[in-house]
């Protein structure tokens, strides 16, 4: 039902967004105070190595991976990512996407934590 719904796209968005923290990425925004973060979708600011228009070699590890992410539009263009928490992904689902930014981050010269990353997403199987 619905209420399983809402639910489990809680617990993908917190596995995204704990695990993209905890290897070393930036929410975006960077929330301040009492909050609420979206549900259905993770955006996370590009690091200094991957930031504008050096974000290509980034999306390309991504995408040669077969995983699905989206950069910013308009405005945020080469600035963030986003990860859709929608759907009925599976935790192994959750943490490949955390797995295979992480490499992809790596892979383009940003200093991450793979495997904190992966921990954290972890923490909601």
């Amino acid at each position: 039902g619905m209420a399983d719904r809402i639910a489990r796209h809680r617990r993908q968005a917190a596995a995204f967004r704990d695990g993209f923290t905890a290897m070393g990425l930036d929410l975006f925004p960077a929330p301040e105070g009492p909050t609420t973060l979206s549900n259905t979708v993770t955006a996370v600011s590009l690091p200094d190595p991957v930031y504008g228009d050096d974000a290509d070699d980034f999306f390309d590890g991504v995408d040669e991976r077969n995983v699905s992410i989206s950069g910013g539009q308009a405005h945020l263009g080469g600035e963030i990512f986003r990860v859709s928490n929608m759907g009925q992904l599976t935790s192994a689902q959750v943490e490949r996407g955390v797995r295979v930014v992480g490499e992809a981050m790596a892979d383009a010269g940003v200093d991450v934590d793979v495997e904190a990353g992966l921990a954290a997403a972890r923490e909601y199987r």
